[in-house]
């Protein structure tokens, strides 16, 4: 006996998630502080990117603990602990 998955309707249209890229973590990252997007505004700005809503509010929420930190202000975070 095989098994299959059917795949609804919904996931059927989007294609596969692939991480974040740079750029794309540079984009959420000033539309968000500038202009103080959410994930709702980001899915619906960039529908072709396929964003879930979970994947870009795990991204605003490291870009608000501040984990986002370039690599020199991290050591510079370190050694003052």
């Amino acid at each position: 006996m095989k098994i299959t998955r059917f795949l609804t309707l919904p996931q059927a249209n989007v294609p596969t998630l692939a991480p974040l890229s740079k750029e794309d973590k540079i984009l959420t990252k000033s539309l968000h502080e500038c202009k103080g997007y959410n994930a709702r505004q980001f899915i619906t700005e960039f529908p072709d990117k396929g964003w879930t809503k979970n994947c870009i509010n795990r991204l605003l929420v490291k870009l608000r603990n501040g984990a986002m930190l370039t690599g020199s202000v991290m050591r510079i975070f370190r050694h003052f602990r």
